[in-house]
Protein backbone atom coordinates (compact mmCIF):
# COMPACT_ATOMS: atom_id res chain seq x y z
CA UNK A 1 0.00 0.00 0.00
CA UNK A 2 0.87 3.32 -0.76
CA UNK A 3 2.05 5.86 1.86
CA UNK A 4 -1.16 8.63 2.08
CA UNK A 5 -0.48 11.94 1.58
CA UNK A 6 -2.33 14.98 1.49
CA UNK A 7 -3.52 17.67 -0.63
CA UNK A 8 -5.24 20.50 -0.21
CA UNK A 9 -7.38 22.44 -2.74
CA UNK A 10 -9.72 25.71 -2.45
CA UNK A 11 -13.16 25.69 -4.36
CA UNK A 12 -14.01 29.07 -4.98
CA UNK A 13 -17.18 30.41 -6.55
CA UNK A 14 -18.16 34.31 -7.19
CA UNK A 15 -21.21 34.24 -4.71
CA UNK A 16 -19.51 32.48 -2.08
CA UNK A 17 -17.04 32.00 0.41
CA UNK A 18 -14.03 29.96 -0.22
CA UNK A 19 -14.10 26.39 0.81
CA UNK A 20 -10.81 24.28 1.64
CA UNK A 21 -10.93 20.39 0.87
CA UNK A 22 -8.16 18.46 2.76
CA UNK A 23 -7.79 14.66 0.63
CA UNK A 24 -5.48 12.58 2.60
CA UNK A 25 -5.02 9.36 0.29
CA UNK A 26 -2.08 6.71 -0.49
CA UNK A 27 -3.16 6.89 -4.48
CA UNK A 28 -4.98 5.31 -7.21
CA UNK A 29 -8.48 4.97 -7.40
CA UNK A 30 -9.93 4.14 -3.91
CA UNK A 31 -14.00 4.56 -1.74
CA UNK A 32 -14.29 7.93 -0.95
CA UNK A 33 -15.09 9.36 2.67
CA UNK A 34 -15.60 12.71 3.06
CA UNK A 35 -16.20 14.18 6.73
CA UNK A 36 -16.81 17.76 7.82
CA UNK A 37 -14.02 19.11 10.03
CA UNK A 38 -12.61 15.67 10.37
CA UNK A 39 -9.44 15.23 12.65
CA UNK A 40 -6.10 14.70 10.70
CA UNK A 41 -5.74 11.27 12.54
CA UNK A 42 -9.25 9.98 11.55
CA UNK A 43 -7.71 11.09 7.76
CA UNK A 44 -4.67 9.18 8.01
CA UNK A 45 -6.24 6.07 9.36
CA UNK A 46 -8.94 6.15 7.08
CA UNK A 47 -6.32 6.65 4.17
CA UNK A 48 -3.86 3.53 5.68
CA UNK A 49 -7.25 1.52 5.57
CA UNK A 50 -7.18 1.93 1.61
CA UNK A 51 -9.81 4.78 1.60
CA UNK A 52 -9.57 8.72 0.37
CA UNK A 53 -10.21 11.05 3.09
CA UNK A 54 -11.90 14.00 1.89
CA UNK A 55 -12.61 16.24 4.50
CA UNK A 56 -13.55 20.29 4.68
CA UNK A 57 -14.57 23.71 6.19
CA UNK A 58 -16.10 25.96 6.64
CA UNK A 59 -19.06 23.27 7.46
CA UNK A 60 -21.78 24.65 5.76
CA UNK A 61 -24.67 22.66 3.81
CA UNK A 62 -23.38 24.34 0.36
CA UNK A 63 -19.88 23.67 1.36
CA UNK A 64 -21.20 20.07 1.37
CA UNK A 65 -22.44 20.73 -1.64
CA UNK A 66 -19.47 22.54 -3.66
CA UNK A 67 -17.41 19.37 -2.22
CA UNK A 68 -19.87 16.52 -3.96
CA UNK A 69 -19.38 18.68 -7.32
CA UNK A 70 -16.05 19.03 -7.02
CA UNK A 71 -15.48 15.47 -6.52
CA UNK A 72 -18.56 14.77 -9.53
CA UNK A 73 -16.18 16.92 -11.57
CA UNK A 74 -13.03 15.19 -10.82
CA UNK A 75 -11.48 18.56 -9.51
CA UNK A 76 -10.33 16.42 -6.45
CA UNK A 77 -8.71 13.88 -8.56
CA UNK A 78 -10.37 11.37 -7.47
CA UNK A 79 -12.39 8.74 -9.39
CA UNK A 80 -14.80 6.75 -7.60
CA UNK A 81 -18.10 5.04 -7.50
CA UNK A 82 -18.35 4.54 -3.49
CA UNK A 83 -18.57 7.24 -1.55
CA UNK A 84 -19.94 8.01 1.95
CA UNK A 85 -20.27 11.15 4.05
CA UNK A 86 -19.54 10.39 7.60
CA UNK A 87 -20.79 12.61 10.23
CA UNK A 88 -19.62 13.06 14.07
CA UNK A 89 -22.69 12.19 16.23
CA UNK A 90 -22.85 12.07 20.23
CA UNK A 91 -20.20 10.31 22.50
CA UNK A 92 -17.90 10.15 19.87
CA UNK A 93 -20.04 7.97 17.13
CA UNK A 94 -20.45 8.66 13.92
CA UNK A 95 -23.24 8.54 11.14
CA UNK A 96 -22.89 7.41 8.27
CA UNK A 97 -24.71 8.47 4.50
CA UNK A 98 -23.71 6.74 1.54
CA UNK A 99 -24.08 9.03 -1.47
CA UNK A 100 -24.58 7.19 -5.14
CA UNK A 101 -26.01 9.21 -8.16
CA UNK A 102 -26.77 11.92 -5.93
CA UNK A 103 -29.18 10.10 -3.90
CA UNK A 104 -28.14 9.93 -0.09
CA UNK A 105 -29.38 7.25 1.88
CA UNK A 106 -28.22 6.78 5.81
CA UNK A 107 -26.32 3.77 6.33
CA UNK A 108 -25.61 3.28 10.13
CA UNK A 109 -24.15 4.84 13.23
CA UNK A 110 -21.57 3.57 14.23
CA UNK A 111 -19.48 3.40 17.94
CA UNK A 112 -16.14 5.04 17.42
CA UNK A 113 -13.06 5.19 14.42
CA UNK A 114 -11.88 1.85 14.78
CA UNK A 115 -15.73 0.33 14.04
CA UNK A 116 -16.34 3.28 11.34
CA UNK A 117 -12.97 1.91 9.30
CA UNK A 118 -14.23 -1.78 10.38
CA UNK A 119 -17.98 -0.82 8.97
CA UNK A 120 -16.43 1.13 5.93
CA UNK A 121 -13.76 -1.86 5.24
CA UNK A 122 -17.17 -4.23 4.91
CA UNK A 123 -19.59 -2.35 3.10
CA UNK A 124 -17.92 0.09 1.23
CA UNK A 125 -14.50 -1.72 -0.20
Amino acid sequence: MATPTARTFTLSEPDGAPVTVRVTSGGGRRPVVVSRRAAPELEAKLARAGFAAVAFDPDTPSGLERVLAALAAGTLELGTDRCVLVEPRDHGSFGVTRIAGGARTFEATVGDAAALVSWLATHLV
